[in-house]
């Protein structure tokens, strides 16, 4: 099977997209500078601390480490404070950016490459999520370079890039734990993928990505076993959710976009039951501890789980969110702009799916990682900026839709009065898949 090598693009072309992503980020960082941070920004700020003076602290066993991490290297280098962090944050959006660019030429064109990568560079939503401290941010970083480095992985199934791959991966766990629903979605991506009699070589590059996932995060796991005598995965918080949203009295409103004001009475005193009884027992002994009572409800409600999953689900996707925090952004005009800047992305990101999924096998690891990272949350808890890191690869779906539909538009007006860039489509790759 012929493989699209991805173009190198001249440096004027990386620093236009590096400044289009950097510039808008910046400016709203400083111009949103003395707006309040909000719980979880603060506790993300003191834990950057604590590992500055060398402290411990409890976030160590209920978060991932790498956000605070990359705190606290920027208040060593640059000084504390929310600006340097913000502008931090708005050089690895840039950095993200040509990657988005990268992903885009290599599945399909140039021309999609630089329209994936202009949408996220000018995306307000995404403007915005610079200007908060979350780890978000930062791990859309994370997502892109790993999609990237799995799809540079083909034809050859490097043993080398296996490990390479997987330590990325692994890496990126450390700073949001969804991203180990890559391992499956490059497993199933290889397995589907025609690559010949290679069974041996796909055994052999799975098992090397395990392997450097495993090498990547047991530092810290290590680390937790010394300081706490368990071991432990390198979030605990996770399976308490996990225990949440399997809950008694939970629907789908409390465990979506955090409207934890709809939380009802017999939720409450059964939440209240199982943390204390929790909080008494080490990390790994509560671990355990919350999924047992998490498959005792299931057990009883299996229909419940399907209900309670589905409905997450599809508000994983939903056009019209709540906000990403409770702001000033709040309000019906501010979300209604949201879904408008959102909900044609989505269908054109439909269409392009369905478009390329036989003319572009590759693509199919952009689809199966959306879902199975939608799916991952879905058991779990679902607010609108987890999806945040995810839209950049929706969007290099979007662009392939748009250019199959500006194809159909040129070919039924015939018309030759077209912008530069739609006329120049077929000629710099836009269709030719």
């Amino acid at each position: 099977m012929s493989t699209r090598p991805v173009v190198r693009p001249t440096l004027l072309v990386c620093v236009v997209l590096f400044v289009a992503a950097v510039g808008p980020r910046i400016a709203a960082s400083l111009l949103l500078s003395s707006t309040t941070t909000y719980v979880d920004e603060r506790r993300y700020l003191r834990w950057s601390k604590d590992l500055v003076q060398g402290r411990s602290s409890w976030m160590d066993h209920t978060k991932p480490p790498l956000y605070a991490g990359f705190l606290a290297a920027v208040s060593v280098g640059f000084g504390e404070g929310v600006v340097p962090a913000r502008i931090a944050q708005s050089l690895a959006a840039g950095a993200a950016s040509i990657l988005i660019f990268f992903i885009g030429t290599r599945l399909f064109s140039h021309t999609a490459g630089l329209i994936a990568s202009a949408i996220f560079a000018l995306h307000p939503v995404q403007i915005y999520l610079t200007t908060l401290l979350y780890p978000q941010s930062l791990f859309t970083l994370f997502v892109c370079g790993s999609v990237l480095l799995a799809l540079q992985t083909m034809p050859s199934l490097s043993a080398l890039r296996g490990f390479v791959l997987g330590v990325a991966t692994g890496a990126g766990t450390l700073c949001v734990e969804i991203l180990l629903v890559l391992l499956p979605t490059v497993a199933l991506w290889i397995l589907l993928r025609k690559n010949g009699d290679r069974g041996g070589l796909k055994a052999l590059f799975l098992v090397n990505m395990l392997l450097g996932a495993t090498c990547a995060m047991a530092p810290w796991a290590y680390r937790n076993y010394r300081m706490t005598g368990n071991l432990f995965p390198h979030t605990a918080f996770v399976f308490g959710t996990f225990w949440e949203t399997h809950s008694r009295g939970t629907t789908v409103k409390m465990m979506t976009f955090g409207a934890t004001d709809e939380y009802g009475a017999e939720h409450k005193r059964e939440w209240h039951t199982v943390t204390r009884k929790a909080e008494a027992l080490s990390p790994s002994d509560a671990t355990a501890f919350y999924l047992r009572e998490a498959w005792k409800n299931m057990r009883k409600e299996p229909l419940r789980l399907v209900y309670l999953t589905a409905g997450k689900f599809a508000y994983f996707f939903w056009p019209y969110p709540e906000p990403v925090t409770n702001s000033r952004f709040n309000t019906p005009k501010h979300r209604a702009i949201s879904a408008a800047l959102c909900l044609p992305l989505l269908i054109l990101a439909i269409y392009g799916a369905l478009a390329a999924w036989r003319r572009v096998p590759d693509s199919r690891l952009l689809v199966f990682l959306i879902l199975l990272y939608a799916f991952g949350y879905s058991l779990f808890h679902v607010n609108f900026r987890y999806r945040l890191p995810l839209d950049p690869l929706i969007w290099v779906l979007s662009a392939y839709g748009l250019g199959h539909c500006v194809s159909w538009w040129r070919g039924r007006s015939g018309t030759k009065a077209l912008p530069l860039l739609v006329r120049q489509w077929r000629r710099r790759g836009g269709t030719d898949r």
